[in-house]
């Protein structure tokens, strides 16, 4: 999660978040949570469970942030999104909302 943190630094974070918000010295618990927060407020773009191309996926992020890379990782990452495994198709899970 840690390549998220670096996008939210950017003037222009998504769903409105500062960098500042995010990240905490002492206990990187609350800014965790606030990361997870964003994911889940990302993930709401997309429809559970109807599968995407990776282009398709890149369209919705970019309304986020430039880094759709990341994002698509970090959404994997806490299981709000699958993909095959090539990468070629992704969708949400049914929990992600």
């Amino acid at each position: 999660m840690r390549t998220l943190y670096r996008l939210f630094l950017d003037p222009k974070p998504a769903a409105g978040w500062s960098g500042s918000a995010l990240h905490s010295e002492r206990d990187p618990r609350p800014a965790q949570k606030k990361l997870e927060a964003i994911l889940r407020y990302v993930a709401r773009d997309f429809e559970p469970d109807k599968r995407y191309t990776e282009k398709q996926v890149n369209e919705i992020l970019s309304r986020f942030h430039e880094d759709t890379a990341s994002l698509r990782r970090e959404l994997v990452g806490v299981k709000l999104m699958e993909r095959d495994g090539g990468g070629g198709e992704y969708w949400r899970m049914e929990s992600g909302e």
